[in-house]
Formats: C-alpha cells, structure tokens, sequence
C-alpha cells in the first residue's frame, strides 16, 4: 500500500511541476520575449534530463518493467526524507514565481531588463537547481527502485554542468558588478549567507 502512494505522490508532484513551468512558459511568451534556439548539445542534455526526470520514474509507476530493481527502506525514513520531493517543488515553484518574466528557458537570456534578486533569489542564485536536487533526493526515498529512484539525479548532473556556467557567465557580462556583488552574498544551489544592505 505505501508503494502506490509513494507512486502517486510522485506522480501528482510531476503533474504540479509541468502545470507550474506550463503557466511560467506562457507568462514569459506573453512578455514578447524571442525564442532562443536550443543547439544539438542542449538538446541532447534536455532530452537526457526529461528521461531521467519523467520517462523512466513514470514508466516504473505505471508498468511493472522496473520491479525487480527495487529496494526497500523503512517507513519512517521514507517519509521524512521524502518529504523533500514535496520541498523541492514548492522551491521549484518559487524560483519560476521570483523570476516572474524573466524565466529564460527557451528564451534569450539578454533580453534580462534587471537583475532578479528578491524572494528566493535573495539566498540562492540558481534555486531552480535547487528545486531539482531537492526533488532528484526525494524520489529515493519514494520510487525505492534503483534505476527510477536515481535517474533524476545522474541525469541533472550534465543539466547543472552546462547550464548553470553558462547562466552565470551571461548574468556576469549582463550585469557586471551588480552580479559580482549579489554573487558574494548568495550559494549558487545552497542558501549562501545574506547582508542586510543587499
């Protein structure tokens, strides 16, 4: 019983994550922004992700292909440490609702009008990372199965290694030492520490 729920959890967080990042999508469309053309290397990492992160955890929901990579924890710690998954997409939640218009994901990054630096952004540059790390550690705890249950985290790896460099160094030439600064008093994945005259 607790493994159909654990399955549902998941899956509800899934349908949660898309309808947040469907919504986002839209509002950054309705701001006018051009789109920004995803060469062959982002597309394969995108489509690496999207593996790990949906197909393979959804296709251990729904068939029965993946059983016998199973494993199995004590309740109790399932639960508290899975509780991270729900953490993580509430922190993916405000990391599109922080950056508002401004979420670039399929957009150009230059046309960025300011540097975002409230809500979450405040303690972390890169919180939709965050947010994935969080989810990624989650599942598990409620997935228990040794493909499905680690494939979010082996496939954010190469996601994180191109993207956040990348990102930083745009914010960097963008917003020079206005980034610089808000770059000292926040972690890139982790709160970093917070000067109350940022």
């Amino acid at each position: 019983m607790e493994t159909i729920i654990f399955k549902v959890v998941f899956l509800v967080g899934v349908a949660v994550a898309l309808a947040i990042r469907l919504f986002y999508y839209k509002v950054t469309k309705k701001a006018g922004l051009p789109k920004r053309k995803l060469n062959l290397l982002d597309t394969v990492i995108v489509g690496i992700s999207v593996t790990g992160f949906y197909i393979l955890p959804i296709i251990y929901c729904l068939t029965p292909w993946l059983n016998s990579f199973n494993y199995n924890l004590p309740l109790a710690i399932s639960i508290i440490f899975g509780t991270s998954y729900v953490f993580g997409i509430f922190v993916f939640y405000k990391a599109h609702h922080d950056l508002g218009k401004y979420w670039w994901m399929g957009y150009e990054l230059t046309q960025h009008k300011e540097l975002v630096t409230q809500g979450i952004y405040a303690w972390i540059r890169h919180p939709m990372y965050a947010g994935f790390f969080l989810i990624g550690l989650g599942n598990i705890f409620i997935l228990q199965n040794w493909i499905a249950g680690f494939s979010h985290l082996v496939t954010l790896l190469p996601l994180y290694l191109l993207h956040v460099p990348l990102e930083e160094r745009h914010l960097k030439s963008h917003f020079g030492e206005a980034f610089n600064h808000y770059k000292r008093y926040t972690g890139k994945i982790f709160p970093g520490r917070r000067n109350a005259g940022h």
